[in-house]
């Protein structure tokens, strides 16, 4: 587990230009991923929106259950 957090650690970091120059190739993958890493993160107001949405069929359905 701690394995995969420092390779995420690492691949969310820019490669310096001494490893870009000694391997392209890997260095093309790692900020491939990193540009990856940065978008798959989605902004806080999308998490309260979506909890929101879910929230209020929730409370529709208990408010039935529980007063009818």
């Amino acid at each position: 587990m701690l394995g995969n957090l420092a390779r995420i650690t690492t691949f969310a970091r820019a490669p310096k230009k001494t490893y870009v120059m000694r391997h392209p190739i890997r260095s093309v993958r790692m900020m491939k991923r990193r540009q990856a890493i940065r978008h798959a993160v989605t902004d806080p107001r999308a998490f309260a929106l979506m909890a929101a949405v879910a929230a209020v069929p929730v409370g529709i359905w208990l408010g039935r259950k529980l007063l009818g």
